[in-house]
């Protein structure tokens, strides 16, 4: 019912936090990694190359992550489009970044709330940043 897309750069070291709560939920049917750097502007921050992003993903070997390689791409947006022909059993979307950790039962939540029938076609997600800027990542070590 849910698919969910993340564009990856270096960021194996949190997505092994990120990953195991959209395996584990039950209405996420397939979850798509494309992974590598794109050529437009990207922010700056610590970016790690150890674990890769294909280390965690082979590490997790879930049926339901499909990880490509996408270093040719100009944008995020063509990051996202590469990958979008392998959603499966798909309603919706849902954009995470690779760094993004849920509530197990917020997942539960959105999944019955877009099983209900809501009644717009998107929607964006609050979420709560610690810091007033978007230069600072907050890591668990």
């Amino acid at each position: 019912m849910i698919n969910v897309v993340i564009c990856a750069f270096k960021s194996g070291d949190v997505l092994g936090y990120t990953l195991p709560q959209l395996v584990n939920e039950r209405s996420i049917t397939r979850i798509l990694i494309a992974d590598g750097p794109h050529l437009g502007d990207i922010k700056p921050g610590y970016k790690a190359d150890n674990p890769t992003v294909k280390d965690v993903v082979d590490n997790i070997g879930s049926d339901k992550i499909y990880y490509e390689y996408t270093d040719d791409c100009h944008t995020r947006s063509q990051k996202v489009n590469r990958v979008l022909s392998n959603a499966k059993d798909c309603e919706w979307f849902l954009n995470v970044d690779s760094d993004e950790v849920y509530h197990e039962e917020d997942l539960a939540r959105l999944a019955t709330f877009l099983r209900n029938g809501p009644d717009f076609d998107r929607y964006k997600i609050h979420t709560i940043n610690p810091y007033p800027d978007f230069h600072h990542e907050f890591r668990i070590p």
